[in-house]
């Protein structure tokens, strides 16, 4: 059974399967995923997770923040190879019990996700800029989202637990910034790992899963 069948489990409507069976097959191009480094979206968004803890900085907006969130989703959706199951229970238990290297390379192991039980606890590999790009957004959710405390890494304005699509449409967001109008998932990326090897990404070489 295709994995999008199984992903939809009680009730759903026919623009569900249609959105589920189109992730399927679909892709996302090389071009795609350079022009999106490259735009001025995901520049704003590290330059708001750079120098927002910089005293002469402004607070960051709820705008900020959810730009900045859109941009490490697509980072790890692409360059991890991380499914959306992982991506929204990764938790600041994961996070806090991180393995870094000395090369400041960091290591978080998702022990709950959807396959958990068959294939463990899911693994993401981040390099030491990564790092503090997600520290980063950690201290921001935490000025920006005050009155909130979530379990979960990756959370919605109101400090909800995001869902598989709730992170369709942040990837979606900021891929239309680039002029794509067709929905992105995290499936529709995964299809495209086989095509996207190298992705050259300020100014140095990331390595994606080939599968």
């Amino acid at each position: 059974m295709p994995n999008w069948r199984t992903s939809l489990k009680g009730k759903c409507t026919a623009d569900d399967v249609r959105k589920r069976s189109a992730d399927a097959v679909e892709q996302i191009s090389f071009e795609n995923v350079t022009d999106y480094l490259n735009s001025e979206y995901a520049k704003y968004a590290e330059h708001v997770l750079f120098n927002h803890v910089e005293a002469t900085w402004p607070i960051p907006t709820t705008s900020d923040f959810v730009q900045a969130r859109n941009h490490l989703l697509v980072l790890m959706s692409l360059t991890k190879a991380q499914r959306s199951g992982v991506l929204i229970n990764f938790s600041l238990s994961d996070y806090d019990a991180r393995m870094v290297d000395d090369k400041g390379s960091v290591v978080f192991n998702v022990a709950e996700h959807k396959t958990s039980s068959t294939h463990r606890a899911a693994t993401i590999c981040v390099n030491a800029e990564e790092a503090r790009l997600l520290s980063d957004y950690l201290s921001m959710r935490h000025a920006v989202l005050q009155n909130f405390n979530s379990p979960f890494f990756f959370v919605s304005l109101t400090g909800k637990q995001m869902t598989q699509s709730t992170v369709a449409s942040a990837l979606s967001t900021a891929f239309g910034n680039i002029g794509i109008k067709d929905r992105v998932s995290c499936t529709k990326s995964e299809n495209s790992l086989p095509q996207l090897c190298t992705v050259n990404t300020r100014n140095k070489n990331t390595m994606l899963l080939c599968i």
